[in-house]
């Protein structure tokens, strides 16, 4: 049981970080399947280090249709807040 919820955010977060790596790093076959993909889908996520790395795949199959699912929730306005100081805010650029 974590001692703080600094602790338990520091926790989810590196769960969230070791789930969403990168598992097509470099120029293998995945990195030439992920060049055609129609649809990249978010599913009910509100894990940043995930949202990254579907952004990342976004740049690698950029006429891929990005659909986010799920409800607003108690983490939808920080997680609009952190997307759009990212790079990936076309709002930003």
């Amino acid at each position: 049981m974590p001692q703080s919820p600094e602790q338990l955010a520091r926790d989810i977060n590196c769960i969230g970080a070791w789930l969403a790596q990168d598992d097509f790093q470099g120029n293998g076959p995945g990195t030439d399947l992920l060049r055609g993909l129609d649809v990249i889908a978010l599913l009910g996520n509100q894990v940043i280090a995930t949202l990254t790395s579907a952004c990342a795949l976004m740049e690698l199959s950029p006429k891929a249709t990005f659909v986010l699912s799920g409800g607003a929730g108690h983490s939808t306005q920080p997680l609009y807040e952190n997307l759009c100081t990212s790079g990936y805010c076309a709002l930003a650029r």
